[in-house]
This record gives structure tokens, sequence and C-alpha cells, in this order.
């Protein structure tokens, strides 16, 4: 029996690697001090909680909630076990057992500050937004300083189409983190939903001067410039939806956003170069419904009726309001 136990037992170092580094070293150094039998009850618990949270990170929700599973079994009954496996079951889509995990973790330690901001992701999820709001405002009352859950609070307002407040909420995240990008974008966001233009660009080119790299910022503020309205303001739009499609050939909305310009405002219409982005958009995303009534526009705008038909048909057979209409204005059918 002594040699099978030794045969198993953890190397020098592992139970350092399992507790103090990350990816899979800390996986292998925990799972060498979970197959040591030789280990005392409380380590392997910790080793399989530690476990856990490495194959959450790396997307293996299954095995880290089994490890979060025997960590419990093993007595370590604490709110970041429970808190964490609720999550775990979140990005399953699993919210019953997740909230009810993130339930008993708070119930454990009422003060536990994540499980709120936690419970508050799950309710998002599920589209209740007061409830999510409201464990988010708990979450803050026990840390005013806790970043992450300003941020989430601020998206489950925008989501209840509260952008004022959704803007405050990213508004304080940015105070407490001035280089968090994701906080620019989502308070441009807020402020586009405000039709508050002029801060939406300012906030989106503070996001890119932080993140040059992201299309998506790129193509948010062209949108930007876009719905400014200002005719000035056409050639800045192109401008990054063309730089966003650079970075991201795959970014199916900048050649929408791209095309739909080049039909629509810019002066007599740019038809044929709004065609190949509105069909590379369709070629992306082949259920873009408005791609294909705007690509109907720029033909019907060129004569091709036969094309604008086309495109109008399969617009309406993907519930787009306004192909119908075209339809009969071109004499056709739906």
């Amino acid at each position: 029996m002594s040699e099978a136990v030794a045969a198993m037992a953890a190397a020098p170092g592992d139970w350092e690697a399992c507790t103090d580094q990350s990816g899979d070293a800390a996986i292998a150094g925990c799972t060498a001090v979970i197959g040591d039998e030789s280990e005392a009850e409380d380590r392997r618990a910790r080793a399989h909680y530690n476990r856990g949270l490495e194959r959450q990170i790396k997307g293996e929700l299954d095995s880290a909630i089994a490890d979060y599973d025997e960590a419990l079994r093993l007595n370590l009954r604490h709110p970041a076990v429970l808190t964490n496996r609720g999550s775990a079951y979140r990005d399953k889509g699993d919210y019953d057992r997740a909230l009810a995990d993130h339930n008993e973790a708070i119930e454990v330690d009422p003060s536990y500050v994540k499980a709120y901001n936690n419970r508050g992701n799950v309710h998002d999820a599920m589209g209740d937004h007061a409830a999510a709001v409201a464990d988010y405002t708990k979450a803050i009352e026990l840390n005013p300083d806790y970043v992450s859950a300003y941020f989430n609070r601020g998206i489950s307002h925008g989501r209840a189409r509260d952008h004022a407040s959704a803007a405050a909420d990213f508004s304080t995240a940015i105070k407490l983190k001035p280089d968090y990008v994701e906080a620019y974008v989502s308070r441009a966001n807020a402020y586009d939903g405000l039709d508050d233009f002029d801060a939406a660009i300012a906030d989106y080119t503070t996001a890119i001067a932080l993140r040059p790299e992201a299309a998506t910022s790129y193509n948010k503020r062209g949108r930007a410039y876009m719905d400014r309205g200002d005719s000035e303001d056409h050639d800045l739009a192109i401008a990054d939806f063309t730089k966003a499609i650079e970075l991201d050939p795959e970014l199916a909305d900048a050649y929408y956003n791209r095309g739909f310009l080049y039909t629509y405002n810019v002066a007599d219409g740019d038809w044929m170069r709004s065609i190949a982005d509105l069909t590379k958009t369709i070629e992306l995303k082949p259920d873009y419904a408005e791609a294909y009534f705007n690509r109907g526009a720029a033909y019907s705008a060129m004569k091709d009726k036969d094309n604008a038909i086309a495109d109008f048909k399969k617009a309406d057979a993907l519930g787009y309001p306004n192909a119908e209409k075209a339809l009969r204005k071109l004499g056709a059918e739906p």
C-alpha cells in the first residue's frame, strides 16, 4: 500500500504550482496534489477549486463544475466555490442552477460582494434587468470601488433603455479605472442612445487611442458620424468604416454601414460601391435583411428592376417591414 501511495505522491513544488501559477502549469500541479492520497483533505479540496478556476478560464465548463462539486464534497463550502460554479452554470445557460449557487453563496456569507455581482450577471442574461440592477447596487453598497459592478449595472441600465443612468455608471467606472476601454465604448453607446453624437464620438476616439486595433470602435464611431448627419461627416464615417474593414475583414456591420452610406448619404449615390459592400455583407451574414433591402434600393436606383425585386423579396421573406411596399412600388407581388 505504501508503494502505491508513493507512486502517486505529489512532487516538491506541485502545491506551489497549483496555488501560485496559472494555466496548464497550475492544472498539472493541482492534478498531482489531488492524486496524492497522502495529502490532507483540505489541501485536496483547495486543489480541486484552483483546478476548477483554471479550467473555467479555458472554457472547460463541465470539468470546472466537476472540480467545484468535489471541492464542496470535501467540505470546502466557501462562497467563492459556489459563486464560481454559479458563473460556470451561467456560461452554460443553466440559469436556475446558477441562481441557486449564487443564492447559497450569499447565504454562506451575506457580505460576499462577488456573489451579488455574479447573480446580477445571471439576472441580466435572463432579461430581468431590474433584478440585475438591484444586485449590482448591493455589490456597490458593499464595495463602493467595485469597478465591474458599476460597468455591469451600466450595461443593464442600457438594455433597459435607461441611457442616462447607464452613462452615469460608465462615467464612475472610468473615474475608478481611467484606461477602461470597454467603459468608454459602452458610454459612447449610451450617448448614442441619448442622441448626443458629439459625446459619443469623443468616447469612441478615446477608446481608439487606448486600443487602436479594435475594429468595432472605428465602426461605431463611423456610425456616430453618420448619425450626426452633417454632410462633412460623411467622409469621416467612410474612413472609419474602411479602417474597421482593414482591421477586421469579417466585420459585416462595417461593410453594411459603408454600403448604406454610399446608397443614401453620398450625393447622387455611389451605387456600384454600395452594391459591392452590401454583397459582401450578405456573404458574411446571409440572413441580414437590411442588407438585402438596401442592395435592392441600389439596384432600383440603377434601373436594374429584376435584381431589385429579387432582393426586396429576400428582405420580405426575412421579415423586413418596408420590403413589401418596395415590391409593390415596382409592380411586383410579395
